[in-house]
């Protein structure tokens, strides 16, 4: 199976929304302490824009195929800091 995917957040809209819910960091006039995701006085996220594609299969296809397998996925994790209201 191939998949992919693509984000483009960097448009008025979608900047605006996360300004408005304080998603966005508030210390702008310092740089330093713009955004500091893993602090504990962490102020916002940096916003971006991405791609990726993956080619996945299953282990049975791997092994019958004698592939390589490159990176094996062993799970996922989803965070939502309730305070931002926004996923990262």
């Amino acid at each position: 199976m191939v998949t992919g995917g693509t984000e483009a957040a960097v448009i008025a809209t979608a900047v605006n929304g996360f300004i408005g819910c304080r998603a966005l960091p508030q210390r702008n006039d310092v740089p330093q302490r713009a955004s500091m995701p893993w602090d504990k006085d962490c102020d916002g996220f940096v916003i971006g824009e991405g791609a990726g594609v993956l080619d996945a299969y299953e282990k049975q296809v791997v092994d019958e195929a004698m592939l390589r397998i490159v990176l094996a996925l062993l799970g996922t994790m989803e965070y939502c800091s309730r305070a931002r209201g926004v996923a990262y």
